[in-house]
C-alpha cells in the first residue's frame, strides 16, 4: 500500500501546472531575454505566483493520496500512520526545493534581486524561468556560494549537452560505435556537484 501511495504522489506532484499563463493555453515563455525586459513590479507579481504555486504543489499531491487511499490508511495504526505521514511530508520538502518552490520566509524583492544576478550569467540566459528558480533556491534557501552556482550550473549545461546527443542517437542512430562508447564514459565521469547531492538527499523507497 506505501508503494501505491507514494507512487500516486509522486504522479500528482509532477503533473501539476506550475507555468504561467491561463489553462487551455499555450504556455508563456519567459528566458532571461524577457526577464530582464519587465519591470520591478512585474517581476515581484510573478515572484508571489510562484510562491503561490508552491503552496498548491506541496499540499495538493498529499490530499490526493490520502483520498485516494483513504480505506487503506484508515487501517494503519496511528503510529503507522504518523510515520506514513512525516514519510510522505518528507518527499514533499525534498521535491520542493529541487523545483524551487520552498521560497519562504524570503521577501518578493530578495527573490527578484537573486533571479537578475543569476540571470546575469549568460549561460543560463536562454533557460527557462522554471530552470533559474531551483537556483536561486539554493542560494537562497540551502546557502550556496557563489562557487557552488558555478558548479551546478555547469553540471546542468553538460546534463544538457548529454541529453542532447543521446536524444539524437535515439531518433537518428547517427552515433558510431566508438562516439557511443566515448558518450558513455563522458556521461559517468560527470559527477554531480555536494550541494544538489544535498538538495536531493530524500529517498523514494
Amino acid at each position: 500500500m506505501k508503494s501505491k501511495f507514494l507512487l500516486v504522489f509522486f504522479l500528482c506532484f509532477l503533473s501539476l501546472p506550475l507555468s504561467i499563463g491561463n489553462a487551455g493555453e499555450e504556455k508563456f515563455k519567459l528566458d532571461g531575454y524577457k526577464w530582464a525586459e519587465m519591470s520591478r513590479q512585474f517581476k515581484l507579481g510573478f515572484v508571489e505566483g510562484w510562491l503561490r504555486g508552491g503552496v498548491v504543489a506541496s499540499v495538493t499531491p498529499v490530499f490526493a493520496a490520502l483520498d485516494l487511499f483513504s480505506k487503506e490508511i484508515s487501517r494503519l495504526s496511528i503510529e503507522e500512520f504518523e510515520k506514513l505521514k512525516e514519510r510522505t511530508m518528507d518527499i514533499v520538502r525534498g521535491c520542493s526545493k529541487e523545483k524551487g518552490l520552498g521560497l519562504f520566509d524570503i521577501t518578493y524583492g530578495q527573490i527578484v534581486d537573486t533571479i537578475d544576478k543569476v540571470y546575469t550569467d549568460p549561460r543560463v540566459k536562454t533557460w527557462e524561468i522554471e530552470e533559474i528558480m531551483p537556483l536561486v533556491g539554493g542560494r537562497l534557501k540551502e546557502g550556496w556560494t557563489e562557487k557552488d552556482l558555478d558548479e551546478v550550473i555547469s553540471y546542468l549545461i553538460k546534463q544538457k549537452e548529454f541529453s542532447k546527443k543521446w536524444e539524437k542517437w535515439v531518433n537518428y542512430r547517427s552515433m558510431s560505435e566508438s562516439e557511443r562508447k566515448k558518450f558513455l564514459e563522458e556521461v559517468s565521469s560527470l559527477e554531480e556537484p555536494k550541494v544538489l547531492k544535498a538538495l536531493r538527499s530524500y529517498r523514494f523507497e
